[in-house]
This record gives C-alpha cells, sequence and structure tokens, in this order.
C-alpha cells in the first residue's frame, strides 16, 4: 500500500513537471481581454486559458500597447499573441492556425432615435463617422477612410466614439460590436446607442503562435483544442457569461 502511494506522488509530480507555461501578449479589449484585480478575465482569457488547461499547460497574459505585443511576438519574447488578424506580412514571423478564435462583427452604431441606416460602408459614405483610432475596420473600411471616401473622428477609446455619437458631434459610431455594446453597458448607457443597421463587415481574429517561441511546437494541437470547443458550444457558453448582462 505505501509503494502504491509514493508511485501515486512520484506520478503526480512527474505530470506536473511536464505541464509548460506559455506567454500570451493581449491587448486591453473589454470584453475580450481585461485586467481586474483578480487577474486577468475576458472571453478570450478564458478560451485560450482553457484550451492550454486540457493539454495541460498553463498561460501568463501579458497586457502590452499593441505595437510592443507585435514586436515582442516577432521576437519570440512571448508565445502567442489574440485576437490576431491573418495576413501575408503576418505569418513571416507567426503561424496562424484554422479555425480562428473568434469571428468580431462590425458595425455602424447611431444614437438611439436617429433614423440614419448604414449596413454598408458605402451607405455610411454621406456621413460623419466616429472610430477608434488605430482599429482595424475592414479591408473595406480601410479603402474608404485611406482614399478619404469617409468623414473620420479618430477617438483615443471606446466610450470616447459612443460620447461622440450622443453629443451630436457625428452621426455614426463604427466599432466592432461586443466591445462597442460592452462599453455602452457598463457605463449605463445601453438605452443611448443602437445598431444603424446589420454588420457591415466581419474579422476572423486567431490566437496567433510566435515562429521564434516555444509556442510553434503547440500551436497546432492548441489550435485542435480551439476546434472542439467550436463544435462543442464551449466557446458560446463562455461568451454568454460575459454578455448575459447586456440590453442589447
Amino acid at each position: 500500500m505505501r509503494s502504491l502511494i509514493v508511485l501515486l506522488v512520484f506520478l503526480t509530480f512527474a505530470e506536473k513537471a511536464k505541464a509548460d507555461r506559455y506567454d500570451i501578449a493581449v491587448a486591453h479589449i473589454p470584453p475580450y481581454a481585461m485586467m481586474r484585480d483578480t487577474g486577468p478575465e475576458g472571453i478570450l482569457v478564458d478560451i485560450v486559458n482553457e484550451a492550454y488547461g486540457r493539454l495541460g499547460h498553463h498561460v501568463r497574459f501579458h497586457f502590452l500597447p499593441w505595437p510592443r505585443a507585435i514586436r515582442y511576438v516577432k521576437l519570440g519574447k512571448v508565445d502567442g499573441i489574440a485576437p490576431f488578424i491573418k495576413s501575408e506580412e503576418r505569418t513571416k514571423f507567426v503561424d496562424f492556425f484554422e479555425p480562428a478564435l473568434l469571428d468580431m462583427e462590425l458595425l455602424f452604431f447611431r444614437k438611439s432615435g436617429s433614423l440614419i441606416s448604414a449596413s454598408t460602408v458605402e451607405e455610411a459614405h454621406p456621413y460623419h463617422v466616429a472610430k477608434v483610432a488605430r482599429v482595424n475596420l475592414g479591408t473595406n473600411f480601410e479603402k474608404f477612410e485611406s482614399e478619404e471616401l469617409l468623414q473620420v473622428d479618430y477617438v483615443n477609446k471606446t466610450l470616447s466614439g459612443i460620447k461622440v455619437l450622443m453629443n451630436g458631434r457625428v452621426a455614426l459610431f463604427a466599432s466592432p460590436k461586443l466591445i462597442a455594446e460592452y462599453a455602452a453597458a457598463n457605463a449605463g448607457l445601453h438605452n443611448m446607442i443602437e445598431p444603424a443597421g446589420e454588420p457591415f463587415d466581419s474579422l476572423k481574429t486567431f490566437l496567433a503562435f510566435s515562429k521564434n517561441g516555444k509556442g510553434q511546437k503547440i500551436g497546432e494541437q492548441v489550435s485542435q483544442e480551439i476546434a472542439k470547443m467550436h463544435k462543442n458550444g464551449r466557446i458560446e457558453y463562455l461568451m454568454r457569461r460575459y454578455l448575459s448582462h447586456m440590453k442589447f
């Protein structure tokens, strides 16, 4: 009996010894990733934690300014980065595996009661639009933006975009759907804005793995776990935990 106990203790420690810690760069983008007094939380944080945890590993999240996060993943100072949008240039320094971690719907929001309708970037063309600076809103929006076919006001955070919309400085606020809705709900402003139409685009965002970090070796396995979580409804469940209080 004593020998059996010793063996079980040995196996437990051996299993723990095999567990690795992986460093993942993220940005503060509620409800996907946010740092609380109790530690990191959010939809993305929960998904990534669980995917690695299913393989017996641990994750340490680094909340970084986005340019630094990209630099760190290039250098292998972190093992992965999320949410990351795939491009040919980025495949030079990170690996992307299907499926995407999350699909982010992109919407134009209007002040509640407004009659403005915009479900495409083309339909937003006549109006003054706010967006958070440096936020990717898809290739079509980027084209209109770069060619100055949209009148764009830039703000430094989502709540600022909601407020300039509410005070009438702009007619529309363009944002990833859940980010704007979550910010409005948390600020008690959920009745003050509403979607101006259907999503004008969506972005596939990934957990990408540094080609220079140890994350590359496990990237495909982690992505397979994410695929299972999509298939069995686990990711939808994790999302509902954060979004159930929202009234949109």
